[in-house]
């Protein structure tokens, strides 16, 4: 089973998580920026782990603009896992992360969820990671070695994927309610991009 990590990085700290996941996931995984990332790059691998900082509550622009580029029926061939790089306040937490909408649209697209999607702290905007966050994704990634070998035995439950969606649309509206009762416009939130699932 092969695995790949895609990741989009600003100040370096995603490309040192993606770096750490694939050590973890080992047998020659490949961490590639998202910029040197191809389209056939996706038929010769089962699991796709992908990354992005979180810009706004959402993933950066170029990743949005990648995943809208992958075709159903390769997406729907594919094990999928997501994670981002995000601060850890209260006001990333209103805002939603990067990981989670990721893995919403290649669900949509037929993807299997192989693991929730998960969040590496930063210390600040350009960083630096936290302390033992490297170390974590390292884990993690060994953790996704197991679920993906656990999926190919057909052991992992779909469930988890429409949980997963369902999630994502539920935080996405009630962050919409929240800002109109306010009458505040939602940053980085537009109508249009809700209703997308972004």
């Amino acid at each position: 089973m092969k695995a790949l990590v895609v990741y989009e990085s600003t100040w370096g700290n995603t490309e040192r998580i993606a770096q750490a996941i694939a050590a973890g996931l080992a047998g020659g995984t490949r961490a590639l920026p998202l910029k040197t990332a191809r389209a056939e790059e996706l038929d010769k691998i089962d699991l796709l782990v992908i990354g992005s900082p979180v810009i706004s509550g959402r993933p950066s622009q170029s990743m949005q603009t990648y995943l809208q580029s992958v075709k159903r029926e390769t997406a729907a061939k594919l094990k999928v896992a997501a994670f981002d790089t995000r601060l850890k306040s209260r006001f990333a937490t209103v805002l939603g992360n990067a990981a989670s909408r990721m893995t919403a649209k290649f669900q949509e697209l037929g993807s299997n969820a192989i693991a929730k999607p998960e969040g590496f702290i930063v210390k600040g905007q350009k960083g630096p990671l936290a302390d033992g966050e490297v170390d974590r994704a390292t884990r993690w990634g060994k953790d996704l070695a197991r679920l993906l070998s656990r999926a190919s035995r057909g052991e992992l439950s779909p469930s988890l994927s429409r949980k997963t969606v369902e999630g994502v649309r539920r935080r996405v509206s009630h962050r919409a309610v929240i800002h109109r009762v306010h009458e505040v416009p939602p940053r980085g939130i537009s109508e249009q991009e809700g209703r997308n699932g972004w």
